[in-house]
């Protein structure tokens, strides 16, 4: 998003209006990046921390 790079106070406040009316998977990437600019946001949580798939991997050593 290009209101993430910019930053500020002006900024910041455009995307709390736009989280405010967003919904679904919309209010998920305003809340992440509210986040990234030091904001708390309670939920929705990032979508690009959440897993998608399992796996079979192991950790190495263990």
């Amino acid at each position: 998003m290009c209101l993430q790079r910019i930053g500020g106070e002006n900024a910041v406040a455009v995307l709390k209006a736009g989280y405010a009316q967003a919904q679904g998977d919309f209010q998920a990437a305003i809340a992440c990046t509210l986040r990234k600019l030091g904001k708390e946001v309670p939920a929705p949580p990032c979508p690009k921390l959440q897993p998608r798939k399992q796996t079979a991997v192991k950790p190495v050593g263990r």
